[in-house]
């Protein structure tokens, strides 16, 4: 009996073991990823939760101390490694859904790269690896006609469907302070569209990063001021961000599967994503991935389902095939 109320309370360590293994892993992201005021809550939440199965660990191990009748014994241990497995569970759910979320964005400040042919005039890169000062980061929740939520859907709202290389990015801002960026993609494969492979086109989507200056001369807001008065003090390298829900941005030198939308305004051919981010996969060695909020698990009948955000390259060319 005594040796197996011992390997509970081993059991009930290595229980706190985890926890705190997993707090270092969702630090190891928070300090890695840009991440909102949410995070601040997630590490509270998973500090209180390891606090807790100390607590109970050390209960057991009081008990057992203690001199105390078996029965006592095994009662309190047991409740104690109850209480901690329920927490490392919950602590386990909690850190992956962090990383879930975390893991879609970009860092906050961007080094930059002189060989993508970037500038800081552009609002994309600086010189000697400098960092990027983003003073105003723009978010927004973008409520979509449709989902797209297979490669299917996607197909159908596609006038192209292509593999491509992003070689050069130019962010822009209008008259009505929208921020975006043009992206110069090399079409490597065309499954869809009658694209010429080799050739370039330039994508058109939302979201990016532009000088504050530039931003700020279309933005008349009042409660911008005080971002204004912050660029001030460094105007040369002073930005301002915009992603839609949260996505991540296309970058110079990767390849993506792009499923687009192809537009005639004033006799310019214009390509745009499909839903903003829905459409563009990002491929990671021999898997595609694309951003998908939370929002996009949600069937449009209400019950929960399982979109196509991510998988191996060549099961998306069969899905693009069929």
């Amino acid at each position: 009996m005594k040796k197996a109320v011992n390997y509970i309370v081993l059991v009930n360590l290595l229980f706190i073991v985890l926890n705190v293994a997993e707090l270092i892993y969702a630090g190891y992201f928070r300090d890695e990823y840009n991440v909102t005021g949410e995070y601040t809550v997630l590490n509270s939440v998973l500090w209180i939760l390891l606090a807790l199965a100390l607590i109970s660990f050390t209960e057991s191990c009081i008990c057992i101390l203690k001199r105390r009748g078996e029965e006592k014994k095994i009662f309190f241990t047991v409740v104690g490694v109850g209480l901690t497995t329920v927490l490392l569970f919950v602590n386990i759910f909690y850190v992956n859904y962090a990383y879930g979320q975390i893991r879609r964005y970009r860092p906050e400040t961007v080094v930059s790269d002189d060989s993508a042919g970037n500038s800081a005039d552009s609002g994309s890169a600086k010189a000697d690896g400098e960092k990027k000062n983003v003073i105003l980061d723009i978010s927004s929740y973008f409520e979509f006609a449709y989902r797209c939520r297979t490669v299917e859907e996607l197909k159908e709202h596609a006038s192209a469907v292509l593999m491509g290389t992003v070689m050069e990015e130019q962010p822009w801002v209008d008259n009505d302070a929208t921020i975006g960026t043009d992206y110069t993609v090399q079409v490597d494969k065309c499954y869809l569209g009658g694209l010429d492979a080799d050739s370039t086109i330039t994508i058109s989507n939302l979201g990016g990063y532009v000088p504050a200056k530039e931003y700020f001369d279309k933005q008349d807001d009042p409660k911008a001021e005080p971002y204004r008065k912050e660029m001030e003090e460094n105007p040369d390298n002073a930005y301002v961000r915009f992603l839609c829900d949260g996505a991540w941005l296309p970058e110079v030198g990767k390849k993506y599967i792009w499923f687009v939308e192809v537009l005639q305004e004033q006799g310019k051919t214009i390509y745009t994503p499909v839903n903003v981010y829905e459409g563009i996969y990002e491929i990671k060695n021999n898997s595609v991935e694309r951003f998908a909020p939370a929002s996009m698990e949600i069937m449009p009948d209400g019950t929960a389902g399982i979109p196509e955000n991510i998988m191996t390259f060549s099961r998306m060319e069969q899905e693009i095939d069929k």
